[in-house]
């Protein structure tokens, strides 16, 4: 099953969390946001079925998104 990750801020401590998406669980807390996502890549990429991270600012809202692999592949896209 494809994992997915979020990484968001914890605002009263000032940190930043990994939540997986599918246990609704914390996975891990870091200090930097880039540290929180080199992490979630990590795991992302760990898993056979690929993952996906989300990455919220500080007011909550998604960045950006990443997904990892290989259906998310674009050389596997004919056309």
């Amino acid at each position: 099953m494809k994992k997915e990750f979020v990484v968001g801020p914890v605002t009263e401590e000032k940190i930043w969390k990994i939540t997986d998406c599918n246990s609704k669980k914390i996975i891990g807390t870091y200090k930097l946001q880039k540290e929180a996502f080199e992490q979630a890549r990590k795991k992302a990429k760990e898993n056979p079925d690929g993952g996906e991270i989300s990455l919220q600012a500080r007011n909550g809202k998604i960045r950006l998104k990443h997904s990892y692999g290989k259906e998310n592949d674009p050389r596997n896209i004919k056309g």
